[in-house]
């Protein structure tokens, strides 16, 4: 079994400064993907929590969530921190009273006195809590009890690995209809989560798959009454009475046994759910998908209304008859189909192995040695081979896979108010540059379901604490502009010279209006400078013929004034 971390950061004072493992509650919400920042409060008058506190100390600090010091022992974890929740804290750190290693604090069942009302209200607490160890729940418990203000930091960024873009996750569970407020909570929970989980399916975000807890019953057991019942395949493969519950209502469980329903009936309804699973995944028929995520969707909600214990109808043929009608809420398989799921069942009165539950087996208890761990609670919630803990609500492990995705690679629906705050629209950006213009707003600010991102946006370069301007247009790369290119805040913008007009944003041809204009400019200009040439001709001949007569008249004065006034 594997006992799931956060860690905690003491941040002040000086002289605790340091990191410690916390052991995560199999209740409230732990705050997966993010950190808490808070102040650790203690009140000694009611150090246990097993009643309503009467005055629970607040976080004084601007911005610091209130984080309760709560003893172990006497009452159950579940109440101690509802009780803390009631008070105002938003968080529970539970110091252990004995020195061993961390373990978790466990969802009470009805098997407790009153547990049956004591299940129900854990369900309402929705803020996270942990447990310390005795040693760190001692040193914390003296400085809160000195008067130290103790700053520290709950941080579940690492308590769900995240590395890539596509999240892996499981769902343990039964098809048991009537084991109490467990089988009523897992129901309500794979028809909420139905929704999201087909859409981060269809999108390639995800890969769901589904899993049954089974036991085999020992082998000095396997003809008595008790084991036979439970039982399929010569006991290798078992489930509990459904009437055995310590919350089934008595009514119910009566109206179970009426039809004979027993252990051997739900571990029959896994093993036909999971050749379901099987055949709609495609391993059948080449490996070409059959939309089958959402059709097995589809039967795990559609199955437990149709086919129920109460009614008699908890049966092969009615699971079958699911699986094959056309209608909306069945899965609408072929013969073929049928008869290869039939085939993946096999023969259960049979005192033979099962391939497939033999795999399940061996999934359920780590044989693989996967980092999993051994399945052991009812259901349970695996993402990317860390155990969920919290509540089995939708939108808590909804959370939890948005955990598993490396950071800023998430699907829209992970960055949805419902499940985290966008830090970018905050005053200070989350601390990356801005810049607001006429033209736009240029933000570094990336929101990712851990926090931010800063990256300089498009046209800028720097670190997203500070981004400058590129000179896109000195940038052969980035300058794809046929004739002009002008830098404008966030990019570049391409012109044209006179005559021409931008085409496709990066292109320049000829205006077909200023070309028009200039053919009709031109006839007439010839026309005009042709006129001009000739009058400029004439205008010259004229004068250069002025000249010549001009010179040839001196002349002939000169002569007639040297023939008859001789000098």
């Amino acid at each position: 079994f594997i006992v799931e971390k956060a860690s905690l950061r003491v941040l002040s004072p000086s002289s605790l400064v340091g990191t410690h493992d916390t052991a995560l509650a199999n209740f409230g919400t732990p705050l997966y993907g993010a950190s808490l920042l808070g102040e650790l409060v203690y009140s000694a008058d009611d150090a246990l929590g097993c009643t309503p506190f009467a005055d629970l100390p607040r976080a004084k600090g601007v911005g610091h969530a209130t984080i309760a010091l709560v003893d172990r022992g006497s009452c159950y974890f579940a109440e101690k921190v509802l009780h803390a929740q009631l008070a105002g804290a938003q968080a529970v750190l539970v110091a252990d009273d004995v020195e061993e290693p961390l373990l978790t604090m466990a969802d009470p069942d009805g098997s407790a006195g009153g547990g049956t009302e004591l299940a129900r209200l854990a369900q309402e607490i929705s803020i996270p809590s942990a447990l310390v160890t005795k040693q760190v729940g001692d040193v914390l418990r003296a400085a809160t009890v000195a008067g130290d203000v103790l700053v520290l930091t709950l941080d579940w960024q690492d308590s769900i690995s995240h590395p890539d873009d596509v999240v892996e996750w499981e769902l343990w569970s039964s098809s048991d209809q009537v084991c109490g407020d467990s089988c009523t909570r897992t129901q309500g929970f794979i028809s909420d989560i139905m929704s999201s989980a087909v859409d981060l399916e269809e999108q390639g975000a995800a890969s769901f798959s589904p899993h049954y807890i089974t036991w085999s019953c020992p082998v000095a057991l396997n003809d008595t009454e008790k084991c036979g019942g439970l039982c399929i395949n010569g006991g290798r493969y078992c489930a509990p009475d459904p009437t055995d519950g310590p919350d089934v209502d008595p009514n119910i469980a009566d109206r179970v046994r009426t039809h004979g329903y027993n252990g051997s009936d739900v571990v029959a309804e896994n093993l036909r759910r999971l050749c379901l699973f099987k055949e709609l995944s495609g391993d059948n028929h080449g490996n070409v998908p059959w939309n089958g995520g959402a059709r097995w969707w589809t039967y795990a909600t559609s199955h437990p209304v149709k086919c129920s214990m109460t009614d008699g109808t908890f049966t092969a043929e009615c699971s079958e008859a699911v699986m094959q009608t056309n209608e909306p809420d069945g899965c609408g398989l072929d013969a073929s189909a049928m008869s290869r799921i039939r085939a993946c069942v096999g023969d259960t009165t049979a005192d033979k192995a099962n391939p497939l539950m033999d795999a399940e087996m061996q999934l359920q208890s780590d044989q693989g040695d996967s980092g999993r761990g051994a399945i052991v609670m009812l259901p349970t919630v695996v993402v990317n081979l860390d155990q969920y803990r919290g509540r089995l609500t939708s939108k808590d492990v909804l959370r939890a896979i948005c955990a598993g995705f490396l950071e800023s690679t998430e699907p829209r629906v992970c960055l949805s108010s419902a499940l985290e705050s966008n830090e970018c629209l905050q005053p200070d950006h989350g601390g990356c540059w801005f810049k607001e213009t006429p033209d736009g707003n240029f933000s570094a600010c990336v929101d990712t379901f851990r926090g931010v991102k800063c990256r300089c946006p498009p046209s800028f370069r720097g670190d997203g604490v500070v981004c400058d301007p590129v000179d896109e247009c000195s940038d052969s790369a980035m300058n794809h502009c046929e004739q002009d290119c002008v830098n404008i805040i966030g990019g570049h913008r391409c012109g044209c010279r006179s005559g021409f007009k931008l085409v496709g944003g990066t292109s320049c041809i000829q205006d077909p209006v200023e070309a028009s204009k200039l053919r009709s400019l031109d006839a007439g200009s010839i026309f005009g400078i042709s006129l001009l040439v000739l009058l400029g001709a004439t205008v010259l001949g004229y004068a250069a013929y002025r000249i010549r007569i001009k010179a040839e008249i001196d002349r002939e004065v000169r002569a007639l004034m040297a023939e008859y006034m001789p000098l």
